[in-house]
């Protein structure tokens, strides 16, 4: 990925939040139409936040 091969660590995790609003705001979109796909969708809410954890993680370790 070329965020990581230049060392753009910061736009990279930020890059990662937005995306976790996306998926929170799909999540809630789905609900209203059906509850199963709400559960479903946790599993890659958590995959997302551990990935933006990492991210952060080697930012503040690269600084």
């Amino acid at each position: 990925m070329l965020i990581y091969r230049f060392r753009l660590y910061g736009s990279a995790f930020f890059e990662l939040i937005k995306l976790l609003v996306f998926v929170i705001i799909i999540t809630f979109e789905f609900s209203k139409s059906d509850k199963l796909s709400r559960y479903l969708m946790i599993p890659y809410i958590l995959w997302v936040v551990f990935a933006g954890i990492l991210s952060y993680t080697i930012w503040i370790l690269n600084m």
